[in-house]
């Protein structure tokens, strides 16, 4: 699928509360959909696990991304137009317990500048984000100490 280029970032999906009332959808498909410009009822189908397990790993994303036929490649720090898995830090990463540590884990969508968060429902400023959102995420959660970027995908956009 092509992706056009985006002056503004992409559209916030209309469907979201809907998503999340019928399949769970949460931070994973919904990234995903603001992130290519569509409705998260139009992806979910990309995303098996829900709502038996609402929660969506790397491979998951990955396989996601070549189901719908985006051009992705892995990036080393936030993508210009892309999506980004966050890792909450607390004993669970301290003490290697990488499968607890996998549930303190949030994705969001960045787009040229912008990011996306499902709990701010809007594309807004990267400070914005870290001085209004996050701290919202890392109360919401006792044990949570700090952030981290875990793993960053580009998406190609024309």
């Amino acid at each position: 699928m092509e992706i056009s280029s985006f002056p503004n970032p992409p559209a916030i999906p209309q469907d979201t509360k809907l998503a999340n009332r019928i399949f769970g959808a949460n931070c994973g498909p919904v990234s995903f959909a603001a992130l290519l410009n569509t409705l998260v009822l139009d992806v979910i189908r990309y995303f098996p696990h829900f709502p038996n397990y609402p929660h969506t790993s790397i491979p998951q994303m990955k396989r996601a991304m070549d189901a719908f036929g985006v051009a992705y490649k892995s990036d080393d720090d936030w993508p210009q137009h892309g999506l980004c898995l966050i890792q909450f830090n607390g004993i669970w990463t301290k003490h290697g317990r990488y499968s607890e540590a996998s549930k303190h884990r949030h994705w969001v969508a960045v787009s040229f500048g912008k990011i996306f968060d499902v709990n701010g429902y809007e594309w807004m400023g990267m400070e914005v984000w870290i001085s209004e959102i996050m701290p919202r995420l890392m109360a919401a959660h006792p044990g949570r100490s700090s952030w981290t970027l875990a793993k960053a995908y580009s998406v190609q956009h024309s």
